[in-house]
């Protein structure tokens, strides 16, 4: 998967989303903090992501995208738009993925 890089408003949006998202965007903090629980194991085994979850995620990021095109059109806006338009694509290709 390609790295995102699309800024703070996205950190912030990812805070608000589920863990599996988050695994998906950040897969090496996902992993730290999983070898630091199972110290004592050998191997760590990565769960697959739920698919509801990220359908969730998806729905979200695209009721925030809606209500970012509301109002005055500002820079802020923009980058909002950006940033959930972003997350919203990359978790649908994900899922398509997953789905098959």
């Amino acid at each position: 998967m390609t790295n995102i890089n699309i800024g703070h408003s996205s950190e912030y949006a990812l805070s608000k989303c589920y863990p599996a998202t988050r695994k998906l965007f950040f897969p090496g903090v996902s992993a730290k903090v999983e070898k630091m629980s199972n110290k004592k194991t050998k191997s760590v085994v990565i769960p697959r992501p739920d698919i509801n979850a990220i359908e969730a995620d998806i729905a979200y990021f695209r009721a925030r995208l809606s209500f970012a095109r509301r109002g005055e059109d500002t820079v802020y806006k923009q980058a909002q738009r950006r940033a959930y338009q972003a997350l919203s694509d990359s978790l649908a290709q994900t899922l398509a993925k997953l789905q098959k």
